[in-house]
This record gives C-alpha cells, sequence and structure tokens, in this order.
C-alpha cells in the first residue's frame, strides 16, 4: 500500500515506523524537527509542508495514495484533510484522529472515518484497571467495542 500520514507527533512518528515494515509511507508534517521522532531506520519520505496544502499533498503523491491518515493535534485539521482526501482525491481509506469524541457522530455524518485516541485510551486504561487479560477490541463503523 501507499500510505500518507500527515502529523509527525508521537502517533503518527508510532504509525510510520510501524507501517514502513510492509508499506511505502510519506509522512507530512509542518516542523521538520518533528522528523527526528522517526529515527535513523526510516526509509519512508518525510516532507516538511502544510498537510492541508493540495501542492503539498500532491508532492507526497496523493493521487496514488491507497490511505491517507490524519494524525495531527487538531480535530478540524483531520477532519478536513480525511474529507479532501476522498473527495477531491478519491483516496480509498482516509482515516482522520480527533480527540474530542463528542464531535464523532457529526464527523461521521461526513463520511470520515474515525479513531478517537480519547476513547481508545480511555478503554484500554479501563481493561488495565479490572485486569482484563484478554481483550479483543473491534473497530466497526468508527466505535470501538471490546
Amino acid at each position: 500500500m501507499y500510505v500518507i500520514i500527515v502529523g509527525c507527533g508521537n502517533i503518527g512518528a508510532s504509525l510510520a515506523k510501524i507501517m514502513q515494515e510492509e508499506h511505502n509511507v510519506v509522512i507530512i508534517d509542518k516542523k521538520s524537527e518533528n522528523f527526528s521522532k522517526l529515527g535513523r531506520g526510516f526509509n519512508g519520505i518525510s516532507i516538511e509542508g502544510n498537510g492541508l496544502d493540495l501542492e503539498v499533498l500532491k508532492e507526497a503523491g496523493i493521487e496514488k495514495a491507497d490511505a491517507v491518515i490524519a494524525t495531527t493535534g487538531h480535530d478540524n485539521t483531520n477532519i478536513a484533510l480525511a474529507q479532501i482526501s476522498k473527495k477531491i482525491f478519491n483516496v480509498p481509506k482516509a482515516i482522520a484522529r480527533i480527540s474530542d469524541p463528542e464531535k464523532a457522530e457529526v464527523y461521521r455524518m461526513l463520511g470520515v472515518d474515525l479513531i478517537s485516541s480519547t476513547s481508545l485510551i480511555a478503554a484500554l486504561i479501563r481493561d488495565k484497571i479490572i485486569e482484563k487479560r484478554f481483550s479483543t477490541y473491534i473497530l466497526e463503523n468508527s466505535k470501538l467495542t471490546t
């Protein structure tokens, strides 16, 4: 797969390192210093720029992308990027990380696939507290269930 990740914070960098093992990865971030989180072994492409800039997205190869994942710290940016990816560039899979789960339903109505890091972390902490040893998480319709 050809994957574009926008946002090289902790989540974006971790995802890029995992995905590069079996996929072609491009990561975009406004701040070049954030690419240091990728480490020396990163074999993907790093692009400094605004992930909402159509020229930056074209430079990243969005026309051939199989997936775009928006992992910035800004819900609205991530939602906009997912919509641009799907509606303008017809990317088959566009996923937006959101931190405010209360907005999730509105975003789902816009046709955006979401991952709520807040809900996911809360579920993991809950399971750790009640010491569930074997938890299976199912992500369906952007809702995490066990």
